[in-house]
């Protein structure tokens, strides 16, 4: 595909010659497709100069096939794309909503123009736009399949109804992209991208004061369309001198490399920690030929708690489960885990997420008593909501709801879990 006279990442003389020689060649009712094809090619590299060549090509395009309706969104979306790189983000929104406007008038051809259009608003701040996103949000809420769309409409509503003091919808839009972001089959449980619907302004302070404390960075530039790259590059580990976001994959691959070193000594080939929580079917059924391994690692001080946090997660997959039962030494240990260790780090859940969540795949009928008293439990904080799920399943509707209305009125859980737990009494009914 690389090799494709209409997808060059290059734009020499030759290049250009060829291409619309070609183009000429080509059917006339597939010459826009083809100009737009090879625009958006070069709108992928890192080549000021081609950017400059994809936006003439696309001009180019929108003169001489004015009345083609198919390519036209995508044209608008892809010209925002190239002046959000350019950092030119007014036009950006400017050609958004005219893909946005392009696709409402010809519903036939849909992109994915309407999530960049809202990203980059709500990133920029702009209040005077957020109705237009709004309207466009409701239209396209049904119809977003992917997990990742759903998560960025429902994070943006969020924010939106936030601003405008509607604060009922604004947590409902949350609990919805938490529950997308917090399903395992969803991807998006370590990848968040968006990121605003959680106080967004708290938030902002906070990283504010600690750009303050390291001097990383101007303080001006926190707000903004790189506010989310700029946290991840200061913050790595509560009060921890921050690690670079680009450096983080290094950072982790050094500081598991010994607990690596163990595991391929057992004949099991895991290149990284990544490599345990989605492991290639060829590893997968081993897994359980590890379990004494992890166990021993989760009580070394040696690493750092994102990697305690990925051993945990996998003592709670099938491959150990059928292997063990290690509901015991989970259940010791979620007790004690250290209070450094319940924070929430940017790149993962907190290890005492990760131990309820290892419980509830451990769990059984025998423990049932063990269970709802860690739901009883307020000391455990917001972790021990991960049991629910596994523990209503063991009760019959009328326990389960009864519980749920109990712990829905808990004052420990936040706002969004108790409305999530009163979401599931009313499933119930």
């Amino acid at each position: 595909m690389a090799n494709e006279w209409y997808r060059k990442k290059t734009w020499t003389k030759d290049d250009e010659s060829e291409f619309f020689a070609k183009l000429q060649r080509a059917r006339k009712d597939g010459r826009a497709q083809y100009l737009m094809l090879q625009a958006y090619a070069l709108s992928e590299t890192d080549n000021k100069e081609l950017w400059a060549v994809a936006l003439n090509l696309i001009q180019k395009y929108f003169d001489e096939y004015s009345d083609d309706q198919f390519e036209k969104s995508g044209a608008y979306g892809t010209v925002g794309k190239i002046y959000c790189k350019m950092g030119e983000y007014d036009l950006a929104l400017e050609s958004y909503k005219k893909a946005v406007e392009q696709e409402k008038a010809y519903p036939g051809v849909r992109t994915g123009a309407f999530l960049d259009f809202s990203q980059l608003a709500i990133h920029q701040n702009r209040t005077d736009l957020f109705d237009d996103i709004e309207a466009v949000l409701l239209d396209n809420i049904e119809e977003c399949g992917f997990p990742s769309s759903k998560y960025i409409e429902c994070e943006a509503l969020s924010t939106i109804y936030k601003h405008k003091n509607d604060l009922e919808r604004a947590n409902y839009y949350k609990i919805l992209a938490e529950e997308t972001a917090n399903d395992d089959d969803s991807c998006l449980v370590y990848y968040r991208k968006f990121g605003h619907g959680e106080n967004r302004d708290e938030i902002l302070e906070k990283y504010r004061s600690i750009l303050d404390k390291y001097k990383k960075t101007d303080i001006a530039n926190i707000s903004g369309d790189n506010t989310h790259n700029i946290v991840k590059n200061i913050l790595a580990w509560a009060d921890e001198e921050p690690i670079p976001h680009k450096e983080w994959p290094l950072f982790i691959e050094e500081n598991s490399r010994s607990l690596m070193l163990q595991i391929n000594e057992r004949g099991v080939e895991v290149r990284s920690i990544d490599d345990l929580l989605n492991p290639p079917k060829s590893i997968a059924p081993q897994l359980g030929e590890l379990t004494d391994i992890l166990i021993s690692a989760t009580d070394s001080l040696e690493y750092h708690p994102v990697v305690i946090e990925c051993v945990v997660r996998c003592l709670g997959r099938k491959a150990i489960v059928k292997k063990q039962n290690l509901f015991s030494f989970l259940y010791e240990k979620y007790l004690v885990v250290p209070p450094n260790y319940k924070i929430r780090n940017p790149h993962a859940r907190s290890v005492d997420q990760a131990f309820a969540d290892a419980l509830s795949h451990h769990f059984t009928w025998e423990n049932f008593d063990k269970i709802e008293t860690l739901l009883r439990d307020k000391s455990l904080g917001e972790s021990r909501g991960l049991l629910i799920n596994a523990f209503t399943g063991f009760l019959h509707k009328e326990e389960a709801r009864q519980l749920l209305t109990e712990l829905s009125e808990d004052p420990e859980f936040a706002f969004d879990t108790k409305r999530l737990l009163k979401r599931k009494v009313r499933n119930l009914k």
